[in-house]
């Protein structure tokens, strides 16, 4: 399947990003993707945000989770040696209410000099 890279426009205010230095917006341009496949973009989109780390100390703290992965902020390491990946709940939905229960690793948390060396 090949997809149409349509440009989209900013989805919040500009000004946000003039109030905190620490959030980054990457933008990405057609010529960022390889192929234009729904994995590609999934893919390249996803290990974007790595543009955005230019000053990431190696004992800065790197989460990598999707929107809705929300991880309980007492889970983290005391210590920022270490990698952990965090499994969560995960509860399919299907028409007449019925769910199937499951577990999902993704969610992970590490050092920055992890990152340094990817």
């Amino acid at each position: 399947m090949i997809l149409e890279v349509k440009k989209k426009s900013l989805k919040f205010d500009k000004k946000l990003l003039k109030k905190y230095n620490n959030i980054r917006y990457i933008t990405l341009k057609k010529s960022d993707f390889v192929t234009l496949s729904a994995w590609n973009i999934e893919f390249q989109s996803r290990n974007s945000f790595i543009d955005g780390l230019f000053d990431l100390n190696d004992d800065d703290q790197v989460i990598i989770s999707d929107i809705d992965e929300i991880i309980c902020p007492n889970k983290f390491p005391k210590a920022n040696d270490d990698l952990r990946i965090y499994e969560m709940h995960w509860h399919y939905f299907y028409p007449l209410n019925m769910a199937l229960n499951s577990f999902w690793a993704h969610p992970c948390s590490f050092p920055g000099k992890y990152l340094k060396i990817y």
